[in-house]
């Protein structure tokens, strides 16, 4: 089943963009793939499903899969998955693809919007902003 729903890239629009834009400065991170996993990681932390966005300027920011989850790469994905599976939505590739951009983009939004957040250790120290 991995195969069937492995994803080959991960892209972001540009409201994502420029939260994860907002976390570079504050932080220092500079790389987005990190940034995008903590997003990410923040995002499934909260119960509530996803809310459908409009994307706007898909692409912004674009990675392979391999750089967005590096060597946890089933960890994502599975992760992706049971969200899906919870939510009781069909576990496609285009599904894990949209309920991972969602994830991204809602915990970029909620980590970018922490004005309190000036560096890296309040990143790191708190794990949510």
């Amino acid at each position: 089943m991995t195969n069937e729903i492995a994803i080959d890239a991960v892209r972001l629009d540009a409201e994502t963009r420029n939260h994860l834009l907002t976390l570079k400065r504050r932080t220092g991170i500079a790389n987005w793939n990190v940034l995008a996993r903590w997003a990410f990681c923040v995002s499934l932390q909260d119960d509530a499903p996803l809310r459908k966005r409009q994307e706007k300027g898909l692409g912004a920011i674009e990675m392979t899969w391999r750089t967005f989850a590096g060597d946890a790469e089933d960890t994502y994905l599975a992760l992706t998955a049971e969200y899906l599976r919870t939510t009781g939505l069909e576990i496609t590739r285009e599904a894990v693809s949209t309920a991972l951009r969602g994830h991204v983009a809602r915990g970029a939004a909620r980590l970018a919007g922490n004005r309190a957040m000036k560096s890296i250790t309040h990143f790191i120290s708190t794990g949510t902003g």
